[in-house]
């Protein structure tokens, strides 16, 4: 599991088109997530999100229906 760091240098270096699920969800974290959940860390949200496993797919549509369980991703 890369740390959110090496993702998002990943992310930067590939372009998300080629970057792993877990470079894109650090872009996700680090880019729209402070705006569309509110006051969350986007280092631990993409820490608790590789623990859970979410893909892409869960972890946006998680962004879009459900901003609380993407703040309790900050916890696992």
């Amino acid at each position: 599991m890369p740390t959110f760091t090496q993702a998002l240098a990943e992310l930067k270096a590939e372009g998300a088109a080629h970057a792993s699920e877990a470079a894109v969800i650090a872009g996700l974290c680090d880019g729209p997530l402070q705006t569309v959940c509110g006051a969350v860390s986007p280092k631990l949200v993409f820490d608790g999100a590789m623990k859970k496993g979410l893909s892409v797919t869960e972890f946006s549509h998680l962004m879009a229906t459900d901003p609380r369980a993407i703040a309790d991703l900050m916890w696992l």
